[in-house]
């Protein structure tokens, strides 16, 4: 079965511009960056550099807020008092789409200012190979959209850090997508320097990679905050946080919330016939009262039914 997928929907191309307008007047550009390896040769310690590309800005923050309060203007949002970071947040509704156009977005940044490096973070295994599995079958489509245009990407093996490598010396776009569980500890393989005397997680922080992160209310750690440190260890050169349900969202430049997506006919609708007791009287009927979470997150009903039994119909509540 081959999935077609749409590249016009008037509402994915306005997130993926929102993203895209907000670093306006920025040149296509890419930055010179290395690390330094060592080597034990014949009892010498060799130090050699190992060369690759990066992203970098060549717009002023003053420059980026304007962007900003003009793409909320546009979007009818809320307009930022100050620009206090570069962590921007788009809202999408589940079922619209929202991998597929951070996807879009990350080919948008790259031809309009030669952004490259990549970095998406996932909260779970699941979704980390749902978002590998997207990358994949979205693959031929992009290649007719973006006139083949070549890119890389990868899930994070602590197993193979050769991949790192690949990500900070190719000159082609990088897409690495790793959970948030392999890179928040000291202890994960990625933050040990290895006998090179390389911390892997080098290859990344030297790109500044722009960090897009998939669910942050997941991935950041709430109110903890040890999930939004830890992708500060990455060195983003900016994030883009995708969400259907941000929490302390932070610059929001697109909105694409359930009531939008319900008046748009984006979802799937669910129509409830109302009843009352008196409607039935004589005839069986369930109706739910209301439902509560247990003290062992189990959730239970309680409901209001008609029951036939040897002595005729009989309504009763009962817990399921």
């Amino acid at each position: 079965m081959e999935i077609k997928f749409k590249d016009k929907l008037q509402y994915q191309a306005d997130a993926i511009n929102s993203v895209v307008n907000l670093f306006e007047g920025q040149s296509i550009l890419s930055s010179n960056v290395s690390i330094m390896s060592e080597d034990v040769i014949d009892d010498q310690i060799l130090i050699t550099p190992i060369e690759g590309k990066g992203n970098i800005f060549n717009l002023s923050p003053q420059d980026i807020e304007e962007n900003l309060l003009k793409v909320q203007a546009e979007n009818g949002l809320p307009l930022n008092e100050k620009l206090e970071s570069y962590d921007f947040t788009v809202e999408m509704e589940t079922g619209t789409g929202k991998t597929y156009v951070y996807l879009r977005t990350i080919l948008e940044l790259n031809i309009h200012y030669g952004f490259s490096k990549f970095v998406i973070v996932v909260p779970s295994l699941a979704i980390k190979e749902g978002v590998k599995k997207t990358i994949d079958i979205t693959r031929e489509h992009f290649a007719k959209l973006y006139n083949n245009i070549n890119y890389n990407d990868f899930i994070f093996d602590s197993s193979n850090m050769k991949d790192l490598e690949t990500f900070m010396e190719d000159d082609n776009i990088q897409i690495m997508i790793i959970t948030i569980h392999a890179f928040n500890k000291e202890k994960n393989k990625i933050n040990q320097i290895t006998e090179k005397g390389i911390i892997p997680m080098n290859y990344i922080t030297r790109t500044r990679p722009i960090v897009i992160i998939d669910e942050p209310q997941s991935v950041l750690g709430g109110k903890s905050g040890k999930g939004k440190e830890a992708v500060k260890t990455l060195n983003p050169l900016f994030t883009l946080q995708y969400s259907a349900t941000p929490k302390d969202a932070e610059n929001i430049v697109y909105q694409l919330n359930a009531v939008d997506a319900y008046n748009k006919n984006l979802v799937k609708k669910i129509e409830v016939n109302a009843f009352i007791e008196a409607d039935y009287q004589g005839k069986p009927f369930i109706k739910l009262n209301k439902t509560k979470m247990n003290n062992k997150g189990k959730r239970t009903a309680d409901i209001t039914l008609v029951k036939k039994s040897s002595t005729g119909l009989n309504t009763i509540v009962k817990k399921c």
